[in-house]
This record gives structure tokens, sequence and C-alpha cells, in this order.
């Protein structure tokens, strides 16, 4: 009597005492996934866990992720070029080299916002802006040394 694996075309192999069934996962496309698919996969895996399972063992997940890659980097580039048009900012290439990063930044915690939640844009924002948080936190921890907002520098305690 065949077992119903068996009937719908699967097989086994003897590996030592014991028959396992012979499975694979569907061939999966692969396409390259960048930032934003890579926060969605966590994203999934982290609040959706069955959805991703179910993406990751049809062989779907790859193109999935390559897909909201592609749409959050098209919203990226149409926010930017908002954003400038709303604040009246004629496009000045000398001055968007200088503001590059930073625009960009913005607009990936604003984006990282509306698709995940209000605390992926602290942590965008917070992951790029490193170096500024840890100057902020020298200059809390020496105090002293810097002073107050006029410049004056303060005593130092005993």
């Amino acid at each position: 009597m065949k077992s119903l694996f068996e009937e719908t075309g699967g097989t086994y192999t003897l590996q030592g005492d014991y028959y396992f069934p012979n499975l694979t996962l569907p061939a999966e496309e692969n396409r390259p996934i960048g930032i934003w698919g890579q926060r969605h996969a966590r994203y999934l895996k982290q609040h959706y866990k069955v959805r991703y399972y179910n993406l990751l063992t049809s062989g779907k997940l790859n193109g999935y992720l390559a897909d909201i890659d592609k749409q959050a980097e098209a919203m990226f580039s149409r926010l930017l070029e908002q954003m400038a048009e709303q604040k009246g900012v004629p496009f000045d290439k000398e001055g968007f080299d200088r503001s590059a990063r930073q625009i960009g930044t913005q607009i990936k915690a604003l984006l990282a916002q509306k698709l995940w939640g209000f605390n992926e844009y602290f942590v965008i924002m917070n992951a790029e802006n490193d170096e500024v948080f840890a100057k902020a936190l020298e200059v809390l921890k020496n105090w002293n040394q810097y002073g107050d907002s006029t410049g004056t520098v303060l005593p130092q305690k005993p």
C-alpha cells in the first residue's frame, strides 16, 4: 500500500534504517535585494512570521522582496523630487552634493516610518547619524569643558 506522499509523486531515500522523504524547495529566481527589501524581510519575520515562511517555502520570497525594494526606491525618488518642489528649492548640483547624504537619510527614515511604523524612523536616523550622536554624548559627559549655549565656559566642580 502506497502512502499519500507516494501517490502524489513523492519519493523516499533509505539512510541507515530510516526512509527520508526527498523534499526540495521550488527554484527561486535570484534577484538582488537592496536595503528596503532587507528591512521588509526583517519586518515580516518579526511581525508576520506565517506570511514570511509561506513566501520562503513557496520560493517567492526573493522575488517579493526585490519588488518591494524596487517600489521603495521609486517612492524614494518621487519623495525627493516632491520635497524639493514643495520647499521651492531649485536644483543646485553643488548644494545637492553637499546635502545628499542627509536628504537621503531623512527620506529613507520617512519611508521606513510609513512602511513599518514610527520606530523605524529613529532606527534609520540614529544609524546614519552615529558620529553626531557620539559627539553629542561626549559633550553631555564633559559639559563643563564645553560651556553653556552662550560660549561661556562653566566653572569646574571642586
